[in-house]
């Protein structure tokens, strides 16, 4: 299978890399979804949003975007310490 030239991850360090990418203050940091690369069988980060009414939401479920901000909430907590 052909690899791609992009920054791979799995499904969950996706989310963490897209959501530390939001809380982010460089203003440069736009990446607003995941999605799935058939070339390299990982999770990439876009800063180009997908029409959800084509039926794409951006992101991933509900579950997985709720465990991963409480990761981000825990990590962000204890280095704060």
């Amino acid at each position: 299978m052909p690899m791609c030239h992009k920054k791979c991850f799995d499904k969950i360090g996706a989310l963490e890399a897209m959501y530390a990418a939001r809380a982010s203050k460089n203003p440069k940091r736009r990446e607003c979804r995941i999605y799935h690369c058939s070339q390299c069988n990982a999770f990439h980060l876009t800063s180009q949003r997908r029409d959800v009414a084509a039926g794409q939401v951006p992101g991933a479920s509900l579950h997985l975007a709720v465990t991963v901000g409480a990761r981000l909430a825990a990590v962000s907590t204890n280095k704060a310490r």
